[in-house]
């Protein structure tokens, strides 16, 4: 049975499309969001180092990769992860990178947190540090990524990489 032409135009114009024009509105407003997020919130990139040691002069030193020494300057902020003890809990310690040495891939640290107690360093402890070596936005990482800066050096998709090109 067909509906009358009268009575599907009445349907018509009684919808106001309300559900619809909402929905494209919220639509908009994520996309917006989305753009807003991949050009201007920032990533950081750090390089990470498992060998590290306490100097007796209180400084820790790292080594790290050939690839990794080309990101890292004096100045930068690091992050010191020391094993606590026998336990399997770690403290985590802010420090700065104050020396570098190319030759022997060494970084030289200092803390840089007042509160921290100096019983948990002590001669030999095992720990980890990363390096914040840059602050990229989404956008550029894709960027980066894909080999549009050419002259920037390559970032590490996968830990096995370090660092090498994905090509």
């Amino acid at each position: 049975m067909s509906t009358q032409f009268s009575r599907s135009m009445r349907s018509l114009k009684s919808d106001h499309f309300r559900a619809s024009i909402i929905g494209m509105i919220l639509l908009i407003v994520i996309i917006m969001l989305l753009i807003i997020w991949f050009f201007g919130a920032k990533t950081t990139l750090y390089e990470h180092s498992a060998d590290v040691e306490l100097s007796p002069n209180g400084q820790f030193s790292a080594k790290f990769a050939d690839q990794a020494m080309e990101r890292i300057q004096s100045g930068q902020h690091a992050i010191l992860k020391v094993k606590s003890g026998g336990d399997s809990n770690s403290v985590s310690v802010p420090a700065i990178v104050i020396g570098i040495q190319p030759e022997s891939n060494q970084v030289v640290f200092v803390i840089v947190a007042d509160e921290v107690s100096m019983d948990i360093f002590q001669e030999g402890v095992k720990g980890e540090v990363e390096v914040e070596v840059e602050a990229l936005t989404p956008a550029e990482l894709v960027m980066q990524s894909s080999g549009a800066f050419s002259n920037q050096a390559d970032i590490p998709l996968s830990p096995q990489q370090s660092g090498r090109s994905n090509q």
